[in-house]
């Protein structure tokens, strides 16, 4: 018996990268698997990017690399049969598949035969594999039955044909390996068949495949917005930016729309040209509003191709968020029943997902008998900047009648648990309906009063005939006006000894007090070396080698009272640094 095997092999398609051109390679190899160590596969070690192998039915189905959807589903093209009783000779071995999990396949992939005689064009498989700027590497385990076949990857408008032809010799086992990358090409399409007027044929089979090599992606379209697309609590004062498509000239390259209005963007309506890759709104956002955007780039005249940017989103911050019931302590006067504390006001119990709260008594603080009122009182964990309060009152069922639910009430506020100061005069908390999805009805506004501990007294009920008092549930909102989100983040490791430190700045800060050292307690009592900068980054710094150092932010606006608010936490980093 004879044996023809013809390949076209490193086979490189060029294009230059020059004057706003664009530049692709495509190379393939074709070997045969002749060795059984050859046809021994570790897909997770050759797979680094994706891997997947193929088995038939009626259809192709397959397991694939965890996480991971570089290589598409295997596509059976032309009028051709499937079958599970002919496989190659590869064996495969994974730890990180879908499923299972991990495990090992003899002789996988079934037969994909050719019914048409002589077979049609195309009649085989189609693969698609994701393409990048960078060069990655595909591996095809394939095949051939008595067949002369044909592999012809397209890759752009460029493509490259190899020849598999087994003549009468059998099955043959290759691997055909392609090098790809392409700029703006973003799909390499993977054609393996009976080639068109075949002096004979039967059957090409696909076993599996590997991917290797990152996935960067050029783009002539606008990418990489920041804030990232669906992003919340943004920032009130956020600027936009985003990366730049590559065709973009310096000037006047960029055509910007912002709106709070979707379609207004959608349609292309206003739009501001400009050439910076960053936009600031020209006036300060609202709270909790969703904006859209989008960026369309436009290339140099006399071309001036308008590459339409998608329509991106984010959400701003809140005016005020809530304090969680973890870093509340709660407790009162008395309890009528062990069950119904204090401590029911602030864990939620009662509540459901939209806030709607129940009749369940042991939701409720119930106080005792008290002839001359009762008192509950909150401590948070620091002194927060208050916004307001939510009340549900005593919801009981017996509440349209009995009126445990608190009515004349004083408010009184402390930044020490210590010196308490009243809000306003005498609040009347609105009475609950003692009816389930009871939502809050009485607000109570301490407008921006730094506080630590909130005392409410009870002076009456909505019944006036037990002296108990009785309360549903309670939300704090506080103003945000401490430093958070700190970089590098608390605990971190091998941090360089140059790291800039950065920060989301506290609302209504002026200046930055940035303390750092590595005596933890000077740090704390705010006596270790103190930075005072205007922007939310303070270095490069130059730490001392394998030394664990602390710091701390304090925002300070000398217009505002109290001036100054430290950081919600002490941020530590513990620096390693790797040695080389």
């Amino acid at each position: 018996m004879s044996k023809k095997l013809f390949f076209l092999t490193s086979f490189i398609l060029l294009l230059g990268l020059t004057n706003g051109t664009a530049q692709a390679e495509l190379r393939a190899s074709l070997e045969e698997a002749a060795s059984s160590s050859a046809r021994s596969i570790d897909l997770t070690a050759e797979g680094t990017a994706d891997w997947a192998y193929w088995w038939f039915d009626s259809v192709a189905k397959a397991n694939q690399k965890a996480g991971a959807t570089d290589i598409g589903e295997l596509t059976l093209i032309g009028n051709v049969g499937v079958g599970n009783d002919w496989k190659t000779h590869f064996d495969v071995v994974f730890t990180d598949g879908q499923d299972p999990v991990s495990g090992s396949v003899s002789d996988v992939g079934n037969r994909v035969w050719i019914q048409n005689a002589p077979p049609a064009v195309d009649e085989g498989y189609e693969l698609v594999v994701t393409a990048g700027f960078v060069n990655r590497t595909l591996k095809l385990y394939i095949q051939n039955k008595w067949a002369y076949a044909q592999i012809v990857a397209t890759l752009g408008d460029e493509s490259v044909e190899t020849i598999v032809d087994s003549g009468d010799s059998g099955q043959i086992d290759y691997i055909y390996t392609l090098e790809f990358s392409h700029p703006l090409a973003h799909e390499l399409h993977v054609r393996y068949f009976c080639a068109p007027d075949a002096p004979y044929y039967d059957s090409v089979r696909m076993g599996a495949a590997t991917l290797s090599g990152p996935l960067v992606q050029l783009q002539t379209k606008a990418n990489e917005p920041s804030p990232g697309n669906g992003q919340e609590d943004v920032s009130q004062d956020v600027v936009l930016s985003w990366r730049t498509g590559i065709y973009v000239p310096a000037i006047n390259g960029h055509k910007v729309y912002f709106s709070e209005n979707f379609n207004d963007i959608n349609d292309g309506i206003g739009g501001i040209t400009q050439s910076s890759n960053s936009y600031t709104p020209p006036q300060r956002l609202d709270f909790g509003t969703t904006y859209y955007w989008r960026v369309d780039e436009v290339n140099a005249p006399p071309d001036s191709t308008v590459h339409q940017g998608n329509v991106w989103s984010f959400t701003t911050e809140l005016l005020a968020y809530p304090i969680g019931g973890n870093n509340i302590t709660a407790t009162a006067s008395s309890t009528g029943q062990e069950v119904m504390g204090p401590e029911n006001t602030i864990n939620g119990s009662g509540l459901d997902a939209n806030d709607l709260h129940s009749t369940e008594e042991t939701a409720m603080w119930l106080s005792s008998t008290e002839s001359a009122g009762a008192w509950i009182e909150y401590e948070f964990d620091k002194v927060y900047k208050l916004h307001e309060m939510w009340v549900w009152n005593s919801n009981q069922m017996v509440e349209s009648f009995v009126g445990f639910g608190l009515k004349d009430v004083t408010v009184e506020y402390s930044a020490n648990g210590t010196d308490y100061t009243t809000l306003g005069t005498t609040h009347e908390f609105a009475q609950a309906p003692g009816a389930d999805d009871y939502a809050h009805n009485t607000t109570i506004d301490f407008g921006g009063a730094a506080a630590r501990n909130v005392r409410l007294t009870a002076n009456s009920n909505w019944g006036g005939i037990m002296p108990q008092y009785g309360l549903s549930e309670v939300l704090f909102f506080y103003i945000p006006v401490s430093a958070k989100n700190p970089y590098p983040d608390s605990g971190a490791t091998g941090v360089d000894l140059d790291v800039v430190l950065g920060w989301r700045a506290g609302r209504e800060a002026a200046t930055h007090d940035v303390y750092v050292s590595a005596d933890e307690q000077a740090v704390i009592d705010g006596t270790a070396p103190v930075a005072t900068v205007t922007e939310t980054s303070h270095g490069p710094l130059a730490l001392d080698l394998d030394t664990t150092h602390y710091w701390k932010v304090n925002e300070v606006n000398e217009a505002e009272t109290p001036s100054t608010w430290e950081s919600d936490h002490l941020e530590l980093y513990d620096n390693r640094p790797s040695y080389r």
